[in-house]
């Protein structure tokens, strides 16, 4: 082959791989700020480019690093080993996502090959530019610094994965029932007198009950030990009557699984996570150090430019990430479980841990206006309209109702298009009014379903019974009270029979009677 040809495909290489780098850091950094508009949408525009990014992002670092392994390095690419760690820093994702949907946990073997592969390939590119080519100075030892790093985040992201399929936490429930000693809720946050709606102490409270809501997402009962300990807590922990600290405290829950399943929460809030996450901003941090001293004689200033961005947007990454770590709830609760170490008395006893939160939080520009630091957490106020018997009766191609529906129903999966239809287009915001009217008929109906009574209450009643006796029997005789009539005789012995033989409604079901008894009455309305 003529040297000029030779010339030009090592420089086509040079600078392929100069693009997919600065591509996987641009996609790096578009999937951190974005990562958290998965919690209220699945449908738009944010939600379009943080999916190409997490798609393309990956597919770039996975190419850029089989380059480097097996391809041959242009010589001017002086800083093509530090580049290969950032690749798998990139590959590694952000801690506020790791997985794009549930069935991204479920790790197959297709996948598991390509993270060995792609670890691999880091490895061999370090090794055939180090050791091969005898590289030396100071460049080795960053680039060693950051191989390092990169290969721990990795794994602490295939972990994350692990832990967050369904049946890995299914089995992780149910050997935790045959451990699980009573007592399990002596720790659960009670809520202050006068701060029991706010939405830090609600979360406070979802993180002590978790244990509930993970059996419930994998169809796991409810442990019996906790049953009695939970009744008999239940007003120490929701010391307000009705839904509202309930519906918040739910609120939480849901938001703290999602932190669960589609980011790396599990593996950051253990002792090896905050250990990575406190070594990380020195060691980048070192790196930029000895990197900015290092000489740049011989190494062009595109290079070396997008070294400095690499390195300094790395830097700037690691400390979000232990900031928020250190400020999450989930580390009150991780402290919380653990009442016999010295930090929990240093920062949770002493409120330390509440202030630095609170300094931290007030940091982030994207909390300043909130009323509550966790409001991020809550749900939308935003319903799908969903009519269970049009869709069963009416024509498929009546469903469609404008163009961008019907390319939408061609090009993705029924259950995207669904979320588009019904939560994007026919979705509603729910008024306050409207939410609490609802929400009170769904409590009214739960506890005519599940009536459950805890000692207190008994007593309460038995004292209220008492007293009455004794105002009777104080007031003179009067006509005798009416009957009731015989319908209510037959539905409270009804009753009586479906809880003697567990005959009691699934919520779930309780809610379709709703939905189709209310669909009913409306059909019935507009005929008439």
């Amino acid at each position: 082959m003529p040297g000029w040809m030779v010339r030009t495909v090592f420089l086509l290489n040079s600078w392929v791989i100069r693009t997919l780098v600065v591509f996987s850091f641009a996609a790096h950094v578009t999937i951190v700020f974005l990562a958290g508009v998965r919690r209220h949408k699945a449908i738009g525009l944010p939600i379009t480019i943080l999916w190409a990014a997490n798609q393309l992002g990956r597919s770039a670092a996975t190419y850029a690093l089989s380059k480097l392994a097996l391809g041959s390095t242009p010589q001017e690419l002086q800083l093509v080993t530090l580049w290969g760690a950032f690749l798998l820093l990139h590959a590694a994702g952000p801690d506020n996502i790791t997985a794009y949907s549930l069935e991204d946990n479920v790790l197959s073997t297709r996948q598991k090959v390509e993270m060995i592969l792609q670890v691999s390939g880091a490895v061999f590119a370090m090794y055939k530019n180090i050791v091969i080519r005898s590289g030396s100075g100071t460049m080795v030892w960053v680039s060693s610094f950051m191989f390092i790093m990169g290969i721990f985040k990795y794994w602490e992201r295939a972990k994350a994965m692990q832990l967050a399929n369904l049946e890995n936490l299914r089995s992780s429930i149910k050997k935790k029932k045959e451990t699980r000693r009573r007592g399990s809720l002596r720790n659960v946050r009670r809520p202050s007198s006068s701060k029991h709606d706010n939405d830090e102490e609600a979360l406070l409270v979802a993180h002590g009950l978790l244990d509930i809501t993970k059996g419930a997402f994998v169809d796991s009962s409810v442990d019996e030990h906790q049953i009695p300990e939970y009744a008999a807590r239940r007003r120490e922990i929701f010391p307000k009557s009705g839904w509202g600290m309930m519906y918040k405290v739910v609120d939480m829950e849901l938001s703290l699984m999602y932190d669960i399943l589609y980011t790396k929460a599990a593996m950051v809030h253990t002792w090896y996570g905050y250990a990575i996450r406190a070594a990380s901003p020195f060691a980048t941090s070192m790196a930029f150090m000895l990197f900015w001293f290092e000489s740049k004689q011989g190494q062009r200033k595109t290079d070396v430019l997008i070294t400095y961005v690499l390195l300094g947007g790395t830097v700037l990454l690691d400390i979000r990430w232990l900031l928020r770590a250190v400020a999450s709830t989930w580390t009150y609760s991780f402290l919380n479980d653990r009442p016999h170490l010295w930090v929990h008395h240093a920062f949770l006893c002493s409120g330390k841990w509440c202030l630095l939160r609170r300094l931290i939080v007030s940091l982030d520009p994207s909390l300043i206006l909130a009323k509550e630091p966790s409001s991020y957490r809550k749900w939308s106020g935003k319903i799908g309209q969903y009519n269970l018997l049009h869709e069963c009766t009416c024509d498929k191609d009546e469903r469609i109702r404008d163009y961008l529906s019907s390319v939408v129903e061609k090009v993705a999966s029924e259950d995207m298009w669904m979320e588009y239809e019904y939560h994007n287009l026919r979705g509603i915001h729910i008024s306050q009014y409207f939410k609490k009217k609802l929400l009170d008929c769904i409590w009214d109906y739960m506890y005519l379903a599940y009536p459950g009574e805890d000692v207190e209450e008994k007593k309460e009643k038995e004292e209220k019974k008492e007293k009455k006796e004794k105002e009777a029997e104080k007031e003179p005789e009067g006509p005798p009270p009416p009957m009731m009539p015989v319908e209510h005789h037959n539905v409270e012995n009804i009753r009586k029979l479906e809880e003697a033989l567990d005959f009691l409604p699934e919520f779930q079901e309780s809610i379709l009677i709703m939905h189709i008894a209310t669909n009913v009455v409306f059909m019935y309305t507009e005929s008439e």
